[in-house]
């Protein structure tokens, strides 16, 4: 939509620079600034791709920076009327957002709900990804069934996290330089 010559999506402005790229039937608006290797930021289920306004210009300043909105959130289309909005097509929506912007591996940063995206295609595509930032992941499901699924999860995390080299002793510290 466009009024008074400034693109709007929901009555809000868009952001200079947004750039769309389609997803299995889903437009997912995108900004992306600087050059190099790939940090891609993943939001909670409560905001959009401005949660990272402030971080993309310092990291983009070494790396290509990339925020996206996932689906359903600002500006994209709303979740349908009686759908649910679950995980494993974000988590897939994430893997095809990569290959269909070249930011594989990336670096992924995510808080919340987009952190616990950032681990779930980490575990389903390792190859897709270089490193892992994740604020407030929620790990543990309270469902049994899922508390299995989410052990399993994690095990195969720390089982990649051997491979890569990556102590658990020093998880709290290790930084993407």
């Amino acid at each position: 939509m466009t009024g008074k010559g400034i693109e709007t999506a929901r009555g809000l402005p868009l952001p200079a620079g947004l750039k769309t790229v389609e997803i299995d039937g889903a437009r997912l608006a995108y900004l992306e600034h600087g050059s190099g290797e790939p940090v891609v930021f993943v939001h909670g289920s409560l905001s959009d791709l401005t949660t990272w306004e402030l971080q993309l210009a310092p990291v983009a300043e070494r790396y290509r920076a990339i925020a996206y909105s996932r689906r359903y959130a600002w500006p994209n289309e709303n979740l349908p009327p009686e759908a649910k909005d679950m995980m494993h097509p974000h988590v897939e929506d994430l893997l095809a957002f990569l290959r269909a912007v070249h930011a594989r591996p990336a670096h992924l940063v995510g808080n919340s709900w987009g952190a616990f995206i950032c681990l779930r295609a980490a575990i389903q595509e390792p190859a897709a990804v270089r490193s892992l930032v994740l604020e407030e992941p929620p790990l543990v499901p309270v469902e049994s069934v899922q508390r299995r699924a989410s052990a399993q999860y994690i095990a195969r995390l720390v089982s990649a996290a051997e491979i890569s080299g990556v102590s658990l002793a020093d998880a709290n510290t290790h930084r993407v330089n």
